[in-house]
């Protein structure tokens, strides 16, 4: 893996490593099963392979990137660490990316600046004193020739929000998820698939959140015209109290596993969600879960031989698309265990049954 580009993540946590988890999340992406050890692995994507090793004594992950496609596979490999490490708030890590000076392009130790120290200068234009050769470096095209979605305002921005956030936040330059927001009193969020079925257990749950002066937000409420329906999702992800519709629907929707990958991101799924699950989701037993992880491993698989055909740059979106597979063919069996172990109200018998027991406990949950 000689010349190649990396990334280096270190952390200070104290716990067991999430290493394992992680590889189960970038598994498809796995070289060849004999490429796997018990504290690395080699990835690869269009040609191009990483190098990924954990360090468990010294509490870091090297990353190690070669190939026609380095950024390409750098970004999907950084952005799912990203997202494990959000998922453990109280963790504080810190991420720092190799001197690309002559000097250093030419040892296997480089000098390694922090990620916010040259975002930093990059910011004022400035450039950055390599510690080894004491050359000056560009720190700005460091950023773009690592990681160039890095420098994207909306990126910079999202940086800025963890930097005001409390020491505990979690540090994610891409997508930082901090605990639930604490929205009005008396107002829930609701997630589920636009299906009949669906929309009118809906309706009841509006018509029962009025009559107790809750505001019930939902898709058809809550967001504007050519307001970002993303960013709605996030807020929902942020909810302190969200009533879930579960259906086979919902759980073959992007859409909301999106929202409820977004609202686990956040912690406290228990306390947070009030499951209404539909007939048709069957998600008490192993072998009907099986057909929801099979589904979308067929997604994933599907998008990325598409993405196979084309060329691999400019395909913003699209990229994003597969990762959000990844991810929740990763998390899904988790979050899933996690609502069939709660009590829910169960239309499976009469579908017009009271929702009474569902009000209580978000009146509870609001008063609180």
């Amino acid at each position: 893996m000689e010349g190649s580009r990396y990334v280096l993540v270190a952390d200070d946590r104290k716990e067991d490593t999430d290493f394992n988890y992680w590889l189960q999340v970038v598994n498809h992406l796995i070289a060849d099963a004999r490429l796997v050890w018990k504290s690395g692995v080699i990835l690869e994507r269009e040609k191009t392979r990483a190098e990924v090793i954990e360090d468990y004594s010294r509490r870091k992950i090297l990353v190690r990137v070669v190939g026609p496609d380095t950024r390409g596979l750098l970004v999907i490999v950084d952005d799912q660490l990203e997202r494990i490490h959000a998922s453990f708030p109280p963790l504080k890590y810190h991420k720092l990316l190799p001197c690309n000076c002559d000097g250093c392009r030419a040892r296997t130790e480089t000098c390694a600046f922090p990620f916010r120290d040259l975002v930093d200068f990059a910011r004022q234009g400035d450039q950055i004193q390599c510690r080894v050769s004491r050359k000056l470096v560009d720190a700005a095209n460091l950023i773009r020739d690592v990681l160039p979605a890095a420098m994207h305002p909306r990126s910079l921005h999202a940086l800025d929000e963890c930097a005001a956030a409390p020491a505990f936040a979690p540090t994610s330059a891409l997508d930082p998820c901090g605990p639930p927001e604490r929205g009005l009193r008396n107002e829930a969020y609701v997630s589920y698939a636009r299906a009949p079925e669906s929309m009118a257990v809906v309706e009841r749950l509006e018509g029962a959140c009025r009559d107790r002066e809750i505001t019930l937000v939902s898709d058809q409420t809550g967001i504007g015209y050519k307001a970002s329906i993303r960013e709605f999702m996030k807020r929902i992800g942020r909810g302190t109290c969200v009533l879930v519709v579960v259906s086979k629907a919902y759980l073959r929707s992007e859409s909301c596993m999106f929202e409820l990958t977004e609202i686990a991101d956040r912690g406290d799924l228990r306390g947070r969600v009030f499951p209404i699950v539909l007939p048709d989701a069957k998600i008490a037993k192993a072998i009907d879960l099986l057909d929801y992880v099979q589904y979308w491993e067929t997604e994933r698989e599907q998008l990325d031989a598409k993405m196979k055909t084309v060329g691999a740059a400019d395909l913003h979106g699209i990229r994003e698309e597969l990762d959000l597979y990844v991810k929740i063919r990763g998390v899904f069996a988790r979050i899933i265990d996690t609502l069939a172990d709660m009590k829910a109200v169960t239309l499976d018998q009469d579908p017009t049954a009271d929702l009474g027991v569902v009000m209580r406990a978000l009146e509870e949950r609001l008063s609180g």
